[in-house]
């Protein structure tokens, strides 16, 4: 068994812990796979490195005129119903002060076999006084929710 050593770490390893890399004089990368994972971890933390991530996972976001459409697209969303972001933003700060815990940790709230994919905060009424009543769906049934269903509109009496 031929060995490598990590550039990194330092470890001597088996040529299977390195990723292949063609440009290299021995067809592996200089760095083994749990270096190169920390090293893509501690990269993605960083705000460069999140909004990198972002343009893989939307390829809208990866050009100038993309991110433009989206943010235009965006505003016209919260324009067109200020309350949303409102009711987003405290839901938002409901979370990270440890109020309700996050919509991923709660089970889809229509608990059945089709369940799957991420989970989603749920309002079925945007009246101001129901802002914290809500419930976890996963993504298929809240979109299925909102075919059959139209939530309670805010009224703003108290806004």
């Amino acid at each position: 068994m031929r060995l490598k050593r990590c550039t990194k770490c330092g470890e001597s390893q088996p040529h299977d812990k390195f990723y292949n890399n063609k440009t290299t004089k021995d067809g592996l990368q200089a760095w083994c796979k749990t270096c190169w994972a920390e090293n893509q971890r501690r990269y993605r933390a960083t705000t460069k490195g999140r909004a990198i991530m972002k343009s893989y996972r939307d390829p809208r976001l990866a050009t100038e005129i993309g991110r433009a459409a989206e943010s235009a697209r965006v505003m016209r969303r919260y324009n067109k119903h200020p309350w949303k972001l409102r009711v987003g933003n405290i839901i938002g700060h409901a979370v990270k002060a440890g109020k309700i815990l996050p919509a991923a940790k709660h089970p889809c709230s229509e608990r059945d076999e089709t369940c799957h994919g991420r989970h989603e905060w749920h309002h079925d009424s945007y009246r101001e006084c129901d802002w914290m009543s809500v419930r976890a769906l996963c993504k298929s049934h809240h979109r299925r929710w909102h075919l059959s269903n139209t939530p309670t509109v805010y009224d703003g009496a108290t806004a």
